[in-house]
C-alpha cells in the first residue's frame, strides 16, 4: 500500500473514533514537505458545546441534505480543524490528506493557509465538487481524488 493511501487508512479510522457528527464522519491529517505530520483534525462541534452526535446539531434534525450549504451545521470540519491546529510554518507548501471532498469553505482555508495539495477520497454525492475542485486547482492547489473501494 502507497504511503497516500495509508494516510487515506489513517483518516478513515481516525473519523470513526473521533469525529462526532451524525451525518458523515472526516477526519484531516496535514503532511509537511517533510513528510512529517504537521496537523490533524476531526469534524465536532467546538469545544463546550453539545456533540451533533448528542442532539447538538439543528443540520441533523432538519435532516439537510448532503452538500447542501452548510449554515445550519455546529460542527468545524476536519479541515478546518487540521489547519486551526497547526503550526502555519510548518503547514506551507505541505499536503491535506482526508477521507471525503472538502466543501467550498474548507477550499478557501485550505489555498490560504498555502496547502500545496489536496489528496482526498472522491464524493460523488457532493454535487458542488466540480466547481470546488475548480477552485482549488486554479488557487494553486493540486488535487488527487481517490476512489474509496472500501479496501483503501
Amino acid at each position: 500500500m502507497d504511503k497516500e493511501r495509508k494516510y487515506l487508512a489513517l483518516c478513515e479510522e481516525g473519523a470513526r473514533l473521533f469525529s462526532t457528527c451524525r451525518k458523515r464522519q472526516y477526519y484531516a491529517i496535514i503532511i509537511a514537505p517533510n513528510g512529517r505530520v504537521v496537523g490533524t483534525g476531526y469534524n465536532g462541534s467546538p469545544p463546550g458545546s453539545q456533540h451533533c452526535v448528542d442532539g447538538g446539531c439543528p443540520r441533523a434534525q432538519e435532516n439537510s441534505p448532503s452538500g447542501s450549504l452548510y449554515n445550519n451545521c455546529v460542527s468545524n470540519h476536519a479541515e478546518a480543524n487540521a489547519i486551526a491546529y497547526s503550526d502555519p510554518v510548518s503547514r506551507s507548501s505541505g499536503t491535506l490528506f482526508v477521507n471525503g471532498t472538502p466543501c467550498w469553505d474548507c477550499a478557501k482555508l485550505i489555498a490560504g493557509a498555502g496547502i500545496s495539495k489536496v489528496v482526498c477520497f472522491y464524493d460523488p454525492t457532493y454535487e458542488d465538487w466540480p466547481r470546488v475542485r475548480k477552485h482549488l486547482l486554479g488557487w494553486g492547489v493540486a488535487v488527487r481524488e481517490v476512489v474509496n473501494n472500501g479496501s483503501v
